[in-house]
C-alpha cells in the first residue's frame, strides 16, 4: 500500500509540477516554442528514474537522446528565423 501512495504522490507532484512549469513558460515564450519541449518530458523521466531510482541508461537511451534534441534545436532554429521574416522590425 506504502509504494502505491508514493507512486501516486509522485504522479499527482509530477503532474501538478509540469502544469505550473507549462504555464510559467507560457507566460513568457510563445507557445509555438513552448509546445517543441513536449519532446523533452519523456527525457527528463528517464534521466530522473536514472538518478533517483538508479535505473541503467543504454546507448541506445543517448543515441534516442541526441536524436531528440537534434530536432528540438533545429525546429527552434526555424521557428526564429519564420518569426523573423514575418517581423523583421522586431529584434530579439
Amino acid at each position: 500500500m506504502a509504494g502505491a501512495a508514493g507512486l501516486a504522490a509522485a504522479v499527482a507532484f509530477g503532474a501538478a509540477g509540469g502544469f505550473f512549469l507549462w504555464v510559467w513558460a507560457l507566460g513568457r515564450m510563445t507557445p509555438t516554442r513552448v509546445v517543441v519541449f513536449l519532446a523533452l518530458n519523456p527525457l527528463a523521466a528517464t534521466v530522473l528514474a536514472a538518478w533517483l531510482l538508479a535505473e541503467s541508461v543504454t546507448a541506445s537511451f543517448l543515441l534516442g537522446l541526441a536524436c531528440v534534441l537534434a530536432g528540438i534545436f533545429d525546429c527552434l532554429d526555424r521557428v526564429q528565423h519564420m518569426f523573423k521574416s514575418h517581423n523583421p522590425e522586431v529584434v530579439h
